[in-house]
């Protein structure tokens, strides 16, 4: 110990075995994003505001185990309630292989120490990142040996998803909601939708973009029989105010499905044109600020010549044989 080591961000990359090519940073911009659009296709809410950013309105369960592993691996913190910018991108990335983008791991790690060197707060969540650098350079230390399997199931199956609240079964074992926040239900999976619950290459939105369910036959007609139970029992029920209830939503290309609404595209062609306005804004502010700062120099500059130009100026009137005529007043 007490020595001072020096590494490169590929070195980083190596030591964790990531990729060096085709990757991106936490300030490089990717063609085509934008986070209100992708925040909106991914939740069906709008705006998007990174400190009121629940994980829980992500509706497809891919993108929540996929952030879950984000936010504890890539970017870890210990609080991952809440969707950062940098993660809504690296999600982005994820779900667009055509781009051939992925996060450059010892620039995210870099870009996170120097916020945790500013903090005077809070815990340093690193995920496991010490204990590789370490050995990488050889520090004498005790590691813990490789760990054993845990007891269980492999894989994340739905039993193992909706014990970490990211599913909840309808009771027939053939059909499960994905939970949102406040574990409501979010997105009905049934067997002749679980298609949607696969990324294909290359990625169509439309796969998976919430859209508003009709349930299949099988299933309606089990409701519909309960409804019309529910209608002859209910004349002697007509105080009681009945409980309000989501409609159900669900995704997938099919004629099962619904089409999106007429306004959606409306809304959509505006959220573009205001995110391209308020870049537009943002351009024009740097700008701005870059102009105001030259002015404010360029003023600094003239007051300071301005001043050593009195000085000598009286200088010169003292003792006229010591200085030269300063130059006439500008």
């Amino acid at each position: 110990m007490n020595q001072d080591y020096e590494i490169s961000l590929d070195q980083i990359n190596a030591i964790v075995g990531a990729p060096t090519e085709n990757t991106f940073g936490p300030t490089d911009p990717i063609q085509g994003y934008y986070d209100m659009t992708w925040w909106t296709q991914l939740t069906q809410l709008h705006p998007y505001v990174s400190s009121a950013a629940k994980a829980s309105s992500l509706i497809h369960p891919v993108i929540k185990v996929a952030h879950r592993i984000i936010a504890s691996l890539v970017a870890p913190r210990e609080e991952r309630s809440t969707i950062s910018a940098l993660e809504l991108k690296i999600l982005y990335a994820m779900t667009h292989p055509e781009n051939n983008l992925i996060p450059h791991y010892g620039r995210f790690l870099c870009h996170k120490l120097i916020r945790l060197s500013a903090s005077r707060s809070g815990k340093i969540v690193c995920g496991g990142i010490v204990s590789m650098l370490a050995k990488s350079a050889h520090i004498r230390a005790p590691y813990l040996g490789p760990h054993q399997p845990l007891p269980g199931e492999p894989y994340l199956t739905t039993a193992i998803l909706e014990s970490m609240r990211l599913f909840r079964s309808a009771g027939d074992g053939t059909h499960h909601w994905t939970v949102g926040q406040n574990h409501d239900p979010k997105l009905l999976i049934t067997p002749e939708n679980k298609g949607i619950l696969d990324f294909r290459n290359p990625i169509h939105m439309t796969d998976w973009q919430i859209i508003p369910y009709i349930f299949p036959h099988s299933y309606s007609t089990e409701v519909d029989e309960q409804s019309e139970e529910n209608e002859e029992e209910g004349d002697d029920d007509e105080g009681e105010e009945e409980p309000h209830h989501a409609s159900p939503t669900g995704g997938g290309s099919s004629s099962r499905f619904a089409a999106l609404p007429p306004y959606h595209q409306q809304y959509m062609d505006e959220f573009q044109s205001i995110h391209t306005r308020l870049d537009t804004y943002q351009q024009d502010i740097t700008s701005l600020t870059h102009n105001f700062s030259t002015f404010t120099t360029q003023y600094a500059r003239d007051q300071e010549r301005q001043r050593k130009h009195e000085e000598d100026f009286w200088a010169w009137t003292r003792n006229p044989s010591y200085y030269p005529p300063p130059p006439p007043p500008f």
